[in-house]
């Protein structure tokens, strides 16, 4: 089950989702990041799991960049005609993203375009 503290966003990601971008905010917990679609409904805070990377591992494979990964490998499923990551905002500070520089360098290798802030 994952699990996160809400007190501990740790940036935010825009997709382009089908017909429109999309804001997902971000979370670490007990997996390599969470995406979450959060909304208010109805007066109601609420909210959506989007996406998660249980393990570097996995977000490698999802960005299509585990060698080892023969059935995915060069697909990288946040590159696609229907669902792109254009920008993402993470924090690298004492309290922030602790696996910034991992990310940061797999976003690097994996996209091609792409907006990235380290705040």
């Amino acid at each position: 089950m994952l699990q996160w503290d809400w007190d501990n966003k740790v940036g935010e990601v825009e997709i382009f989702n089908y017909d429109k971008v999309v804001t997902y905010n971000l979370y670490q917990g007990n997996a390599f990041l969470i995406m979450l679609y959060e909304y208010e409904e109805d007066g109601k805070q609420m909210y959506s799991m989007h996406n998660f990377f249980a393990d570097e591992t996995h977000a490698k494979r999802m960005f299509g960049l585990d060698k080892k990964w023969t059935d995915t490998y060069g697909t990288n499923s946040f590159n696609q005609p229907t669902c792109k990551m254009q920008r993402i905002r993470i924090k690298k500070s004492e309290y922030g993203y602790q696996n910034t520089k991992r990310l940061v360098n797999m976003l690097i290798e994996a996209f091609d375009e792409i907006n990235i802030e380290i705040i």
